[in-house]
């Protein structure tokens, strides 16, 4: 499962300021009218999206292109986001999750909205270390690296992630 959350095009923001933009009440109005299927019109209305529950594994996508009509734009928000303590808790509606998530990956876009590169940072279950993957280089990255205006797909998991089993290989 994943969160496609939409950021503010201001300069910075906390993650958990896009959750709160994400499940906000929206009302819907004017050409954006629901459909009521049983009086068959179109009615003002009220829309909330509620996160029932979580899974092991979340995955969330910060919406960095923005459509506006004809305008496209790429937003360089810098989001400051947990690495070791993304607490879903407050946000959820029903059985109560894992108490926290911690950051394993994140895949980065730079560039714009015509073209760009991706590269994606992993943290190491083995020696607990981050590094940054880049086409066909691999290099070890400070953790204070981790967290840029690039980061486009965050990776969490509420399970204690392992190193591989070194006898089956």
């Amino acid at each position: 499962m994943y969160l496609s959350l939409p950021i503010p095009s201001s300069g910075r923001c906390k993650l958990q300021e896009c959750v709160q933009t994400f499940t906000k009440s929206e009302k819907v109005s004017g050409s954006d009218k629901w459909y009521c299927s049983r009086c068959k019109t179109h009615r003002e209305a009220v829309k909330k999206i509620e996160i029932w529950k979580l899974p092991p594994f979340l995955l969330i996508h910060l919406k960095r292109f923005k459509y506006e009509g004809v305008w496209r734009q790429k937003l360089n928000t810098n989001v400051d986001f947990p690495l070791s303590s993304l607490d879903m808790r407050t946000f959820i509606v029903g059985p109560k999750p894992q108490p926290h998530y911690k950051l394993f990956a994140v895949s980065n876009h730079y560039g714009t909205m015509e073209g760009g590169h991706y590269t994606a940072f992993c943290k190491n279950t083995s020696n607990r270390r981050w590094y940054k993957f880049d086409d066909h280089e691999v290099h070890e990255l400070s953790t204070s690296s981790v967290q840029s205006s690039a980061a486009y797909i965050l990776f969490y998991s509420a399970m204690e992630l392992q190193p591989p089993d070194q006898t089956s290989f």
